[in-house]
């Protein structure tokens, strides 16, 4: 979300948190400008996102194309 303010440009974001099929997704969207994952300098945030995601047996998706959207899914709950 910090990095949507100060570098996307975007001028809509959404924030949904929802259980489909008894697995928690999170899901961060923006309307932004996007940016190249593979040459990004500083990276640091979403590395440590996708360390905290495979910790807890879940995984991180990051779409950046026209906006971006970075997605955690979650474990199966039982």
């Amino acid at each position: 979300m910090t990095n949507t303010l100060k570098y996307s440009n975007a001028t809509k974001c959404l924030l949904e948190i929802k259980l489909k099929d008894k697995t928690l997704q999170i899901i961060f969207s923006d309307n932004g400008k996007g940016f190249d994952l593979e040459t990004l300098k500083r990276k640091n945030g979403l590395l440590n996102m996708q360390k905290r995601a495979l910790k807890i047996k879940g995984q991180l998706l990051i779409e950046s194309n026209n906006g971006t959207q970075i997605k955690f899914i979650g474990k199966k709950l039982i």
